[in-house]
């Protein structure tokens, strides 16, 4: 079937005797954002209509450019800038609402150097994730023949001292680079969102404030980076942990505090009748909410998390399978004793992310930031609890459940996080080095992520 496609010059104004391209049209579809050639310039025009049965208007000329985007709040405008000294960046404006001007046009100065050109910006429609091309430059000469798609976050990294929570301590670390400039200061510099600036200011502030409630809905962190005592401290909700030694409660010595966990401190459980209890934290019949930690060793069988007072087998929140694959026997009332196991196993010889994270109808389970299982059908609300939690043994404290290793920075959430959250907690302590400097933002190529 050949549909007919009239030509909007023949409709309204909005083609010339130039080129015209690029053509990205508002979510509303009243807005039509396009690069026009007229005027010699090369400008990105807009045309707009009261209502989407009305004919466009006559075009008005915005910014010297090309390949605009209107993000679907229409509340962003991207596009590759012609000239000046950053013409090889993408550029962002942005306006207070859609009735208002667009404001002046900011460089997204993203982790790139001089010989790479950034082109054909498209926005996600939630705003989080920026698409583009990349071409390789020598002198100005094209390296090859490619032209490689990327993608890069746009959501500010907020965590400055990776410790995988977003508090005081970052705010103060913003705080005291205020006033500053240059290259040093690039993963602190967070407005514009996320790339920046060139320097630290009030602005940067108030960016930390607006966005630092809505990342993390963290209930409780237990670092283990005690050194001495019985009492491991829940830094969030003060749900301290009593470290036991076999069915003795308060037996010092069991487990015992390693110097070397994967975040400063940890945990070493020796399989025997070591194990971590605490009082109630959460009811997994409540709703939405994910936990992980960072473990070392373990053997088959063995429990990572339980929960006390929970009808289903062990009630293990997460542990490893005879097979040692990671699973959890959380279920919903009426599939009672339904395991959820991934297809991998875990290395017992080397640092592993693990997670668990329930959105309300379906479970998912996360291994280095990966999810590696989730229920192909929805379930019921979770089975109801309310006893405190057991690390490094089943609730019954089976003989065969007792971990046999390292156990490190055991978060629990009210919320499930998303895919961009937990990729995060996975490379919690890990910069990324990048010209010189460190920075939470870089672009990765699609094909080869």
């Amino acid at each position: 079937m050949l549909l007919q496609s009239p030509n909007l010059g023949e409709l309204a104004l909005v083609n010339s005797t130039y080129f015209e391209l690029h053509p990205s049209i508002s979510s509303d579809e009243l807005e039509l954002y396009f690069y026009s050639g007229r005027g010699g310039k090369g400008e990105i025009w807009v045309t707009t209509r009261p209502t989407i049965n009305s004919p466009w208007q006559t075009p008005k000329n915005l910014f010297i450019g090309t390949c605009p985007c209107i993000s679907y709040d229409g509340l962003m405008l991207y596009f590759n800038s012609f000239g000046g000294p950053d013409w090889r960046l993408i550029y962002v404006s942005r306006r207070n609402t859609t009735s208002s001007q667009w404001q002046t046009p900011t460089p997204l100065r993203m982790n790139i150097n001089t010989g790479e050109v950034y082109g054909n910006p498209a926005i996600s429609g939630d705003g989080q994730m920026l698409y583009f091309a990349l071409v390789n430059l020598i002198n100005g000469t094209r390296v090859d023949s490619r032209t490689d798609i990327y993608q890069v976050s746009m959501t500010p990294v907020l965590d400055f001292n990776r410790d995988g929570e977003i508090n005081s301590e970052d705010s103060n670390i913003l705080n005291s680079r205020l006033g500053e400039e240059g290259p040093s200061i690039a993963y602190l510099d967070i407005f514009p969102p996320p790339f920046g600036d060139g320097k630290i200011d009030e602005r940067d502030l108030e960016v930390f404030l607006e966005n630092s409630n809505k990342e993390y809905n963290l209930m409780a962190h237990w670092q283990f980076d005690e050194t001495e005592g019985n009492i491991a401290h829940d830094r969030i909700s003060g749900w301290n942990g009593l470290l036991n030694g076999g069915r003795v409660p308060g037996r010092n010595g069991n487990p015992i505090w390693a110097s070397e966990g994967k975040i400063n401190g940890a945990l070493l459980f020796d399989g025997r009748n070591d194990y971590v209890s605490t009082p109630f934290v959460w009811n997994p019949s409540y709703g939405e909410f994910s936990f992980f930690a960072w473990v070392y060793g373990g053997k088959q069988g063995q429990a990572i998390i339980s929960q006390k007072e929970t009808r289903s087998s062990g009630g293990i929140w997460l542990g490893l399978s005879l097979e040692r694959k990671l699973m959890t026997t959380l279920t919903d009332g009426g599939r009672a004793g339904v395991v959820l196991m991934s297809d991998l196993t875990i290395d017992e010889n080397k640092w592993t992310h693990v997670g668990f994270v329930w959105n309300g109808s379906h479970r998912a389970l996360y291994i280095d930031g990966k999810q590696v299982a989730t229920d192909a059908m929805p379930l019921g609300k979770l089975e109801h609890s309310e006893g405190g939690l057991h690390f490094g043994t089943d609730k019954n404290l089976s003989s065969s459940s007792f971990w046999n290793g390292l156990i490190d920075e055991i978060r629990i959430y009210n919320k499930a996080l998303n895919e961009r959250e937990i990729r995060r907690l996975a490379n919690v302590g890990e910069f990324k080095e990048v010209e010189g400097f460190e920075t939470g933002v870089e672009p990765h190529d699609i094909g080869i992520q």
